[in-house]
Formats: C-alpha cells, sequence, structure tokens
C-alpha cells in the first residue's frame, strides 16, 4: 500500500515523501522530517494509527493539529466514528 501511495502522491507532484514501517517509527520520523500531513494505516506493528494519532492530538505535541488521513481496510461504522472522534480527516 506504501508503494502505491507513494507512486500516486509522486504523480502529484509530491516530492519529499517519508515512510516508516511502524507507528513508533513514524513518531520519530514526524521530528526529524517536520511533515505537512500524515497519512496513516489503522494496522501497523508497535504503535498502530489510532494509538499513534491518540499521542499527536495531546496539546503539547508540536503536530497536535497537523492534517492525519488514515488508511484502512476496515469500513465498520464503529472505526469511522473512532477515526473522527479521533479528530482524523
Amino acid at each position: 500500500m506504501r508503494t502505491i501511495l507513494r507512486t500516486m502522491l509522486q504523480g502529484f507532484g509530491a516530492r519529499r515523501i517519508v515512510e516508516v514501517e511502524d507507528g513508533a517509527s513514524g513518531l520519530e520520523a514526524m521530528e526529524r522530517a517536520n511533515p505537512d500531513i500524515l497519512i496513516l494505516d489503522w494496522v501497523m506493528p508497535i504503535l498502530d494509527g489510532a494509538d499513534m494519532v491518540r499521542m499527536i492530538r495531546t496539546p503539547q505535541n508540536p503536530f497536535a493539529y497537523i492534517p492525519i488521513i488514515m488508511v484502512a481496510g476496515h469500513t465498520e461504522h464503529s472505526r469511522i466514528i473512532e477515526a473522527r472522534r479521533l479528530g482524523i480527516h
């Protein structure tokens, strides 16, 4: 899925794309890369997408208001409600 998303983003002109394997690495990469937007998967090892968003959306986090898009194969109504509650775009 990361390869597909990278190809699509590059097709739209994005040039600086940072990819990581898991949520914990994602939090570390945010500090180095200072991203404009995050695209997360709901299911990730170590720290899943929902837990990562909970950590990002804390008021003391400098990225608390960064736009976040969640990619997921889950379409259950409860997951959609949870994503909205977490502040996912």
